[in-house]
């Protein structure tokens, strides 16, 4: 397998790390919400812009009309990266 250039490659290992820091901070076991306000304050605290819970419009054979489902991005930075925050609950 190749190797793969990352457009915004700085911005997302920033963007992961802060992620990473989170759940190093938080632990495993939270809801996503916990998780997601977490990482929000934690971009706020570096500086990161981001907007939360954006709707994605999904096309098909990139067709306005073939328009296919809405979907909703946890983090979204510069129109670019998205970012999906998850929780993972351990019994």
């Amino acid at each position: 397998m190749g190797q793969v250039d990352l457009i915004h490659k700085e911005e997302a290992y920033d963007i992961i790390g802060a992620c990473m820091d989170v759940h190093s901070e938080l632990g495993p076991g939270f809801l996503e919400a916990v998780y997601h306000e977490a990482l929000l304050l934690e971009l706020e605290n570096r500086g990161i812009p981001y907007e939360t819970n954006v709707k994605l419009k999904v096309s098909y054979i990139r067709k306005e009309s073939e328009e296919v489902i809405l979907c909703r991005c946890d983090l979204l930075w510069k129109n670019n990266l998205g970012v999906k925050s998850n929780g993972w609950a351990y019994s």
